[in-house]
């Protein structure tokens, strides 16, 4: 995890913008929550609670370093949550608003939930909604991952107006499988999801500290996609070490 730079320094979030974000959630500011609703008892004491305690975070002078330990944890965890689901035969939704990194990781992981007996929770296309700073968004659902698009490209969004067509495109899924708003949406609606996410989603670390039903996979989320190769390996380890049924 540290050579890949899953964990480890943060190479984008510094000690100060992550303290700009627990501000934010503190405050009840919407896009810092990811849409999830505020949470009263809500401190800048709580939220950096919940960063050491998820993602093992600690200022180093301006840097953020997150535990490699707890990357670890959590993948692990959140795979076997995914085998568990689609062994049952259960239907299983993936999306994800950083496309760029995260992308090819989901998609293994679809591959592996459907050979294990997933149902896959995916549609053709849904919306429109403005995001990412462009009118006119849809999801798509490439290699049964949703993803937001313009049409002319796939783009890197908060997506908490995404998330409501994630939800209503078909059935509700009973496992959801994403970052940021998506999987912020799907807490909401009382699925159960395991969530890649980065130290900016700190809101989603105080809904698993309050017993929702998330697994939370504490990593950096702006990595090239070969940095999560990683992650493909630890998943199949996991996934045969465990018996089917």
């Amino acid at each position: 995890m540290l050579r890949a730079r899953l964990a480890g320094p943060h190479e984008r979030l510094g000690v100060a913008e992550v303290r700009s974000v627990v501000r934010r959630v503190a405050l009840g500011h919407r896009d810092a929550l990811l849409g999830l609703e505020r949470f009263d008892d809500v401190t800048e004491g709580t939220c950096e609670a919940a960063l050491r305690h998820h993602w093992g975070w600690r200022p180093e002078g301006s840097a953020s370093w997150t535990d490699p330990a707890a990357t670890v944890a959590g993948w692990r965890t959140g795979v076997e949550r995914i085998l568990d689901v689609a062994r049952r035969g259960g239907r299983i939704a993936f999306a994800t608003g950083r496309p760029a990194s995260l992308l090819p990781t989901y998609a293994r992981l679809v591959r592996t939930a459907v050979a294990e007996g997933a149902d896959l929770a995916v549609g053709t296309e849904a919306g429109s909604f403005s995001a990412g700073g462009r009118a006119r968004c849809r999801l798509w659902w490439p290699e049964g991952v949703a993803v937001i698009t313009d049409g002319d490209a796939l783009i890197a969004d908060a997506a908490i107006a995404a998330s409501e067509e994630l939800l209503f495109s078909g059935e509700l899924p009973d496992l959801v499988v994403a970052d940021r708003g998506f999987a912020a949406r799907a807490v909401r609606a009382g699925i159960e999801v395991v969530a890649l996410a980065d130290l900016d989603a700190v809101a989603l670390g105080l809904t698993a500290a309050r017993g929702y039903p998330l697994t939370l996979v504490p990593l950096q989320d702006h990595r090239p996609p070969a940095a999560y190769a990683v992650l493909a390996a630890l998943a199949t380890e996991v996934a045969g070490r465990r018996p089917a049924g």
